[in-house]
């Protein structure tokens, strides 16, 4: 026991990647049978925990959930969150219509309930689970000497890994299998601005999900297929240009440490 207690304080990032992997996996490694769904998304959670309680006790968990409810940032970032997303949806939704795909009928739309309950099961279930890993964990570690350029590109690369099982089963569209390498830098410039919020990351995830999950309804066949790509390459549009405006540390100013991500 005190060997792996020892790995683990030495090696938070491989550690972390090898539960968050194998706790989330499960379903697909015990049922080859297509299971319901084939990630538990809590396992980056659940591994970002235990390793927090390992590593940095009680005081640990405490800084670690504090930046879950961290929601005392500059009103401009939850702009960001609610209305980016959107506003990618609508240009890849305005393009698809340009290139020939059909105005979707009004009916079409789903009931703003069906939205906010998407949005609800997205915000209370699944990205709490991953987000209390990826941003909560994760990311402040792999900040440690590195830029935020190459800690977006090592997280977004793991993060893709991440959810193999659901593409290889087709719960997700393989469409989306870049999908995390891209957002990630995303995430990661709002991170920076945030001072480590964890909720806004939640937040956003959140509404990527649900403006994504919007086109199902909306187109069928190759138009949604090209409606998918489009809002794919939107995101990358985006995130090249931050890179592009914002420098490899996705600021203009230097990156201030997040207080309660502690160096290991």
């Amino acid at each position: 026991m005190n060997k792996i207690k020892l790995f683990v304080q030495r090696n938070p990032l491989v550690s972390f990647f090898i539960l968050a992997y194998a706790f989330s996996w499960w379903p697909w490694l015990l049922s080859a049978a297509n299971p319901f769904f084939p990630l538990f998304p809590l396992g980056p959670m659940v591994a970002a925990l235990i390793l927090t309680a390992v590593i940095n006790g009680r005081a640990g968990l405490k800084a670690l959930l504090a930046r879950v409810v961290q929601w005392r940032v500059n009103l401009r970032w939850y702009g960001v969150v609610l209305f980016l997303p959107v506003a990618l949806g609508l240009s890849a939704f305005g393009l698809n219509l340009l290139l020939g795909a059909p105005m979707p009928a009004a009916a079409q739309l789903p009931p703003w309930g069906a939205i906010l309950q998407v949005l609800l099961v997205q915000l209370i279930f699944v990205q709490v689970g991953e987000e209390l890993g990826w941003r909560g964990f994760a990311l402040p570690r792999l900040l440690e000497g590195r830029s935020a350029l190459a800690a977006s590109l090592i997280l977004g690369l793991l993060w893709l890994g991440w959810h193999l099982p659901a593409y290889a089963t087709g719960t997700i569209s393989a469409i989306f299998i870049p999908f995390p390498f891209i957002t990630a830098f995303l995430f990661t410039w709002l991170y920076q601005h945030t001072k480590g919020s964890v909720l806004i990351a939640i937040l956003f995830h959140s509404m990527l999900n649900t403006v994504a999950a919007i086109f199902y309804s909306l187109f069928t066949g190759v138009y949604l297929e090209r409606m998918l790509w489009l809002f794919v390459v939107a995101n990358l549009l985006a995130a090249v240009a931050l890179v592009v405006i914002a420098g490899p540390n996705l600021r203009r100013q230097p990156t201030p440490p997040v207080a309660d991500a502690p160096t290991i």
